[in-house]
C-alpha cells in the first residue's frame, strides 16, 4: 500500500474529534533518550534467595481507590525498589527460576543447565531477565503478553534448533485487578503497565521501562551481530512501542509481532470512536469498507476496522489503571473520545518513528469464536483492526520490508509459537538449523 493510501485510510475516522495537540504534548514528554541513557535507567538488584526472585525487591502499595461506586474496578499504585543495589551485574547473576518457589528455567541446547538471570528496577518497576550466553553472535529478546509477567518458554525451541542467544523478559506482578463478582478469577497482572504513583500516566511513558530493559540487554548481554525482538498481544505493544516511541530502531534488526499491537486507538477499543475504512484480515495490504472488497483475497477474508474489544474486563482494567480513570466502559462506550486515551495511543504518534529500518513480520490468527473463560478466540476478537492500522502506517525504506502472515482457524497468539513461525524467524535472522 502506498503512503497516500495509508493516509486516505487514516482519514476515514468518523469521530467528531481526532487526536490533536494533546497527543503532541504527550509525545514531547517522552522525547527519546539515547540507547546508553536508556540502559543507564536500569538498576541491577542483588537476589538474596534465587529460588524466590521477588526477594530482590522492596515493594510499596498504595491504599485501593474506588473511583465510582457502581464500578467493579478498584485501583492502586505500586513502587518497586532494590533491597540491595548491585554495582557489577556479573557478580549478581543467579540461576533463573520461572517464579517464586517455581521451576528452574533450563537451557534449550543444554537441557541440564539452568539459564542465568538478573533482577532489576527501572522507573519504580521490578523485572527479571533470563538469558543464554553460550551461542553465536545473534540474539533474540522475547517479551510476553499481558503485563509481561512471565518468561517465554518457547524461546527454548529456537535454542534447540540454532546457536542463537535468547533473552526472556519477566516483569514483577505489579497491579493485579480484583476478581469480578460472578466471573472467573481474574487471570492477569499488569506488570510494566503499573503506575508508581496516584497520578495518571500514559502508555508511551510506561513503555520507556521496556525500552530501558531492551537497551540494557543489548549493551550488556547481546552479541555483536543481529539483535531481534519477539512479542505477541500486549507483548507486541511492548516491543514495537520501543521503536515507535523510544528510538530503538537503531539497535533492532528484526521484529516478530503477533496478535497486536492492540493499542492503536484506545478510544476505538473503548467504543468512543468508530471507523468506516479498514483492511482485509487475511491480507492487511488490501484496504476495504465492506467484506465484498476482500473477496479477491479469499472467500474467507473479512474487512476489519479498529473497534471495541469484547474482552471488556481485561482491556478496561489496564486502560483505566494507566489513566487513573473509569472512562473506558465496555460495552457502554462513550459519546465522544476521551483525550488522555489519544495521548496514549499509537494513532496520535505523528512524531513517532514510523520509518522502520528493519524487517517486520506481523502474525495473526483468525477464525475461532471468543471464549471469555479461556481467553481464546481469533484475533478478530482481540483488536485485529488495530493491528492493521499499525501495519499500514509502517514505512519501509529500501533494505527492510514488512509482511502480514494470517493463520486461519487459530486462536489468539496460537500460531506465534508454531514451527512455521519459528521457521520464519530463523530465516529472517539467517540462523542455521542445527537439528
Amino acid at each position: 500500500m502506498t503512503a497516500s493510501q495509508v493516509g486516505a485510510a487514516n482519514a476515514q475516522q468518523t469521530a467528531a474529534e481526532a487526536p490533536g495537540a494533546a497527543g503532541a504534548e504527550a509525545s514531547a514528554e517522552s522525547a527519546p533518550l539515547s540507547v546508553a541513557e536508556l540502559a543507564g535507567l536500569v538498576e541491577i538488584c542483588r537476589v538474596p534467595n534465587p529460588k524466590v526472585p521477588s526477594s530482590a525487591f522492596e515493594v510499596e502499595r498504595s491504599e485501593p481507590v474506588q473511583r465510582d461506586a457502581d464500578y467493579w474496578l478498584k485501583d492502586y499504585s505500586m513502587r518497586y525498589r532494590c533491597k540491595e543495589a548491585c554495582a557489577d551485574w556479573r557478580q549478581c547473576q543467579v540461576p533463573a527460576y520461572a517464579w517464586d518457589n517455581g521451576d528452574l528455567i533450563f537451557h534449550g541446547r543444554q537441557p541440564d543447565l539452568p539459564k542465568q538471570s538478573v533482577a532489576f528496577v527501572v522507573d519504580g518497576m521490578g523485572g527479571h531477565l533470563a538469558y543464554t550466553t553460550d551461542g553465536g553472535d545473534k540474539t533474540i529478546f522475547s517479551h510476553g503478553g499481558g503485563g509481561g509477567i512471565g518468561h517465554d518458554p518457547s524461546v527454548a525451541l529456537l535454542e534447540q534448533r540454532s546457536d542463537v542467544n535468547t533473552i526472556s523478559m519477566s516483569w514483577a506482578m505489579g497491579y493485579a485487578p480484583p476478581d469480578i463478582p460472578g466471573a472467573p478469577p481474574f487471570p492477569l497482572a499488569w506488570g510494566w503497565y503499573t503506575r508508581n504513583s496516584a497520578a495518571a500516566e500514559r502508555v508511551h511513558n510506561l513503555n520507556r521501562r521496556v525500552a530501558a530493559a531492551i537497551a540494557w540487554s543489548h549493551e550488556n548481554l547481546a552479541g555483536p551481530s543481529a539483535f531481534a525482538t519477539r512479542g505477541c498481544s500486549m507483548g507486541a505493544v511492548a516491543t514495537f512501542g520501543v521503536v515507535l516511541w523510544h528510538g530503538l530502531d537503531d539497535i533492532i534488526d528484526y521484529q516478530a509481532l503477533g496478535g497486536g499491537p492492540p493499542l492503536y486507538d484506545i478510544n476505538a477499543g473503548c467504543g468512543r470512536r468508530t471507523y468506516d475504512q479498514g483492511y482485509c484480515d487475511l491480507d492487511a495490504n488490501v484496504p476495504c469498507t465492506a467484506d465484498a472488497d476482500c473477496q479477491a483475497v479469499s472467500t474467507n477474508s473479512v474487512c476489519r476496522v479498529p473497534e471495541m474489544i469484547p474482552a471488556d474486563w481485561a482491556y478496561e482494567s489496564v486502560v483505566n489503571h494507566v489513566h487513573a480513570t473509569t472512562a473506558c466502559r465496555i460495552p457502554e462506550g462513550g459519546d465522544e473520545p476521551y483525550p488522555p486515551f489519544d495521548e496514549s495511543s499509537m494513532v496520535a504518534a505523528d512524531d513517532g518513528d514510523w520509518d522502520i529500518d528493519h524487517s517486520v513480520d506481523l502474525i495473526v490468527d483468525v477464525g475461532p469464536d471468543y471464549d471469555p473463560e479461556q481467553l481464546s478466540g481469533g484475533d478478530e476478537h482481540w483488536s485485529l483492526g488495530h493491528f492493521m492500522y499499525v501495519f499500514n502506517r509502517m514505512n519501509m525504506p529500501a533494505g527492510s520490508d514488512k509482511q502480514w502472515h494470517a493463520f486461519e482457524n487459530s486462536n489468539h497468539c496460537e500460531s506465534f509459537d508454531s514451527e512455521a513461525v519459528m521457521d520464519l524467524i530463523m530465516a529472517r535472522m539467517g540462523l542455521d538449523d542445527s537439528r
